[in-house]
């Protein structure tokens, strides 16, 4: 997967009043209740809301990948030389920044 665009991103309210979340050329964005190649837009939130989240997304990915680091040290154990990933909400953090750094293409 390629980078996304760079940050900082903003947002800014449509004149027109379309109500989509969002739209990236070919990409629609938003919930998805059980039909993974449609967005359902019938119970979305705040747009702004919606529109401050992606416009933070370059910062948050940044934070999280930072965080991922001291996630690893917080949720692993050293024994004999060897690094294990804990089983317990210490490695979670870890598992939890992992899916969404990945989800988002970040790693």
């Amino acid at each position: 997967m390629s980078a996304w665009t760079a940050g900082p991103w903003t947002y800014a309210k449509d004149p027109s009043g379309i109500a989509t979340v969002a739209w990236v050329a070919a990409y629609r964005i938003g919930p998805n209740h059980g039909m993974p190649d449609m967005a359902d837009y019938s119970e979305h939130g705040s747009d702004e809301a919606d529109a401050r989240l992606i416009a933070a997304a370059p910062e948050l990915a940044d934070v999280c990948k930072a965080a991922l680091n001291l996630a690893w040290e917080v949720g692993t154990e050293t024994e004999d030389g060897v690094r294990t990933l804990l089983e317990d909400s210490r490695g979670d953090l870890y598992r939890q920044l992992s899916a969404a750094l990945t989800k988002a293409g970040a790693l």
